[in-house]
C-alpha cells in the first residue's frame, strides 16, 4: 500500500498522501484499542481473535475488488538484496530513512506493550482485575490514536511545506522526550500518562510520514517497490530488538527501563540527523 501511495502521488504532495495512509492506520488503532479491547471486558479475550479474523477477511475483499495496480507495461528488471544494498549505501537520504525506521517503528509497540504490562502489574494496588487494567491500557492507546488521527493531516502538510528532514528531527526529539518523561512517571494510571503517550505517538507519526516520503523521493522509480520493501523490512527488525531488550530491562531494572532506552536512542538519532541534514540532497524537489 505504501508503494501504491507513492506511485499515485507526486513529490510535491507525497507527504499529504503518506499522512492520509497513516491516518487510516490510526483509525485501525482506534478500532482495536477503542472498541475491540473494551468489548473484551464483556465478551472475553477469545472474541478478539474472531473479530480480527473477520476484519482481515473484509480487508482481503477490499484489496481484491477495490485496488488497481499501476504496473509499467515493460516488466521490471530482476532485483535482489544486493541491488537494494547498493542503492541504499550510496544515498544518504535512503540511509536516514532506513535507520529511523529501525529506531522508531517500535514506538507504538513499546507503548502498547509496556504500558499495558505496567498497568497489569499495578492492578492490585488499584483494586482492579488484570482484564480491567488491560482495558485501561487500551483506553490510553485509543486516546493517542485519536490525537494522532487529528495530527496526521498537519504532519502531511508540514512534510510537504517545511521538509522531510525537519519533520523527522522534530518527531524523533518529540517521541524521545515523551519516552523519557514516561520513564520518570511513578503511576501508570496517572492522567499525565495520556499526555506522554500522545507526545510519543505524534512524534512517531511525524517520523513515519516524513521518512516514508523521503525514502520514496530518494528511490529510483524502477526500484521504488524494492526500496520500500527493504524500508518496511526494517520495521520488524526494530520491533524485535527493542521489545526483546525492553522486556529484559523491564524485568531487571523496572518498568522505566524500556521507556528510558527508547527515549535516549530516539533523541540521539534526532541529534545525529540534525548534524548531517545539510548533506542530504534531493535535487528533484528543489
Amino acid at each position: 500500500t505504501t508503494t501504491m501511495v507513492a506511485d499515485y502521488t507526486t513529490p510535491r504532495d507525497r507527504g499529504k498522501g503518506m499522512a492520509l495512509h497513516g491516518a487510516m492506520m490510526g483509525l485501525g488503532s482506534m478500532l482495536v484499542f477503542g472498541i475491540m479491547v473494551q468489548l473484551a471486558r464483556k465478551t472475553g479475550l477469545m472474541s478478539l481473535f474472531y473479530m480480527s479474523g473477520v476484519l482481515g477477511f473484509f480487508g482481503f475483499l477490499v484489496a481484491w475488488f477495490g485496488t488497481v495496480d499501476r504496473l509499467p507495461k515493460e516488466k521490471a528488471q530482476k532485483t535482489g538484496i544486493k541491488v537494494i544494498y547498493q542503492e541504499v549505501s550510496k544515498s544518504l537520504a535512503l540511509k536516514v530513512g532506513y535507520i529511523v525506521t529501525i529506531i522508531t517503528r517500535a514506538d507504538i509497540a513499546i507503548v502498547a506493550t509496556f504500558i499495558i504490562l505496567w498497568m497489569v502489574y499495578m492492578a492490585d494496588s488499584e483494586g482492579i482485575t488484570a482484564v480491567k487494567a488491560t482495558a485501561r491500557g487500551g483506553l490510553v492507546m485509543m486516546v493517542t490514536s485519536l490525537v494522532t488521527l487529528v495530527a496526521y493531516p498537519i504532519l502531511g502538510i508540514l512534510t510537504d511545506r517545511v521538509g522531510r528532514i525537519p519533520v523527522i528531527i522534530a518527531g524523533l526529539l518529540m517521541s524521545g522526550t515523551g519516552f523519557c518523561l514516561m520513564a520518570i512517571t511513578k503511576n501508570p494510571f496517572a492522567p499525565v500518562v495520556y499526555l506522554y503517550a500522545s507526545l510519543i505517538c505524534v512524534g512517531f507519526s511525524g517520523v513515519a510520514v516524513a521518512s516514508t516520503t523521503l525514502t520514496a523521493d530518494a528511490a529510483p522509480k524502477q526500484l521504488l517497490g524494492s526500496i520500500l520493501g527493504g524500508f518496511n523490512t526494517m520495521q520488524p527488525i526494530g520491533i524485535l530488538f527493542f521489545l526483546q531488550v525492553g522486556g529484559y530491562l523491564f524485568d531487571k531494572w523496572g518498568y522505566w527501563g524500556p521507556f528510558a532506552l527508547k527515549g535516549i536512542v530516539s533523541i540521539l538519532c534526532g541529534l545525529w540527523i540534525l548534524t548531517i541534514k545539510n548533506r542530504i540532497s534531493l535535487p528533484h524537489l528543489k
